[in-house]
């Protein structure tokens, strides 16, 4: 089950900007679930067409004829709430806002997995490791990532910009690479001129093309919710070459423990 904020996948073959895993396309609906994409971004437009490919959606342009609004600005979930109460709304965002219309479903990613995932091979390729971040918030989790491949770890938590002689650091806001660095890097994209160990990050395409699957089934549910593995909502994209098989292996077990909620994972405050 999906976990909700108040109660507090795909491996390497999986490639970047692929997909939502939802497996083999539905079969037509008699009646299509109607789109419309707000203040969207290239993640949440590929989720779109994944919806319209996968599920039988049908996009549209404006909001009182839509039965999913899809955005990433909790005003302008707001807004549609507002113009069409009877939709179905769906807001990807890093931080949902605390009070949310009774028509919205706001979908967060959780850090803390994505957090231990990394420590987990950060671990497999080196014992010098490093986090880069605003704060502190993130270390606990990528520790105990650390963890489950080795006691011996030595994890360093770096702040945004800061040099760091780590062999490998995770950067989950590129715009924090620490300077100078010729660590390998686990980070949510491709950065200019690093030496990249794994793509791993949100999958803002899963999260629509399973909102408009979850709306032809009459089974959307609003609220804050926290996705992760579970939900295949994050995961590797690519993991490069130089990562042995049998690393990979590991690393799959790893995921399963996740994916299972059997894995010691802290959670991080929002």
């Amino acid at each position: 089950m999906t976990k909700p904020v108040a109660a507090l996948v795909a491996m390497a073959a999986v490639a970047a900007g692929c997909g939502s895993d939802l497996g083999p396309a539905s079969t037509p609906a008699v009646v299509p679930v109607r789109v419309q994409l707000v203040h969207g971004s290239p993640q949440l437009a590929a989720g779109v067409r994944d919806a319209v490919a996968m599920v039988g959606a049908r996009r549209v342009e404006g909001t009182p004829e839509a039965d999913l609004v899809v955005t990433a600005s909790a005003s302008a979930a707001a807004a549609a709430s507002r113009v069409n109460p009877g939709t179905h709304i769906l807001l990807v965002t890093p931080r949902p806002p605390a009070g949310l219309p009774a028509n919205v479903r706001a979908v967060e990613f959780d850090s803390g997995e994505l957090a231990y995932l990394a420590g987990a091979l950060a671990a497999l390729r080196s014992p010098d490791v490093a986090v880069v971040q605003h704060g502190g918030a993130l270390t606990p989790a990528f520790r105990a990532g650390t963890q489950e491949i080795t006691g011996h770890a030595a994890v360093s938590s770096v702040a945004c910009g800061a040099v760091t002689s780590a062999a490998v650091v995770y950067v989950p806001d590129q715009g924090c690479r620490p300077a100078g660095s010729i660590a390998a890097v686990i980070a949510p994209r491709r950065l200019p001129g690093a030496d990249m160990l794994a793509l791993l990050g949100p999958r803002p395409a899963v999260v629509v093309a399973q909102g408009a699957r979850s709306v032809q089934d009459g089974v959307f549910e609003p609220g804050a919710w926290l996705e992760g593995l579970r939900e295949d909502a994050i995961g590797f994209a690519w993991i490069s070459p130089v990562v042995p098989a049998g690393a990979v292996d590991r690393l799959q077990h790893v995921e399963d423990r996740v994916r299972a909620e059997t894995a010691p994972v802290p959670s991080v405050a929002p």
